[in-house]
């Protein structure tokens, strides 16, 4: 059994230093609930699940996605929608973000 003292060691090397920028980019959040930045690990995040996370009408998400010929389906993670509309996933973040913020 690992003592107390041992449970505060560092195995996967993250300097403090970026465990305080990681902590600091989750605080980051703008008025509207959604970061500026979409952050590591966007592409594999559902439009669903964006949508919850930042409290967003997921229907109104898809119908204004479509406005902007950005056709999306709820199930999909941000990279199968941008490879399907030939744009990066970080693109559909900030598009969400961008009708997020009407």
């Amino acid at each position: 059994m690992e003592s107390v003292v041992g449970c505060h060691r560092n195995t996967h090397r993250i300097s403090p230093n970026q465990i305080f920028l990681i902590i600091n980019a989750a605080n980051q959040v703008v008025s509207d609930g959604m970061p500026e930045e979409p952050g590591g690990g966007t592409g594999k995040k559902t439009i669903t699940f964006i949508c919850s996370t930042y409290q967003l009408d997921l229907d109104t998400i898809i119908q204004e996605l479509a406005k902007q010929n950005i056709n999306v389906e709820a199930a999909q993670t941000l990279q199968q929608a941008g490879e399907i509309n030939r744009v990066g996933p970080e693109d559909i973040y900030q598009v969400i973000r961008e009708i997020s913020l009407r």
